[in-house]
């Protein structure tokens, strides 16, 4: 059975770039936690469409420290999962 990776709970914030049939949109949130598998759970006021692409950009003191493509693999309530490309 394949072992769980560790997760480290962190509070740093996060825009949420989509890219969908509807257009480009732009949303604000906190990622909660990551794990050495380039997993990430995020929390957002908004509903996503889970299969748009996006691209996860990480921000510290207003200036982007991690700007990467990622796909969504859950939501629950304003939960989302998402995996790093």
């Amino acid at each position: 059975m394949k072992q769980r990776r560790s997760r480290v709970p962190i509070r740093i914030p996060v825009r949420v770039l989509s890219h969908g049939f509807a257009g480009d949109r732009s949303d604000a949130g906190i990622c909660t936690d990551i794990n050495e598998d380039g997993r990430v759970e995020l929390e957002l006021e908004a509903v996503l469409d889970m299969t748009n692409s996006v691209e996860l950009e990480f921000i510290q003191n207003h200036q982007i420290i991690f700007h990467r493509e990622a796909r969504f693999f859950y939501r629950c309530g304003q939960r989302y999962g998402a995996y790093l490309l």
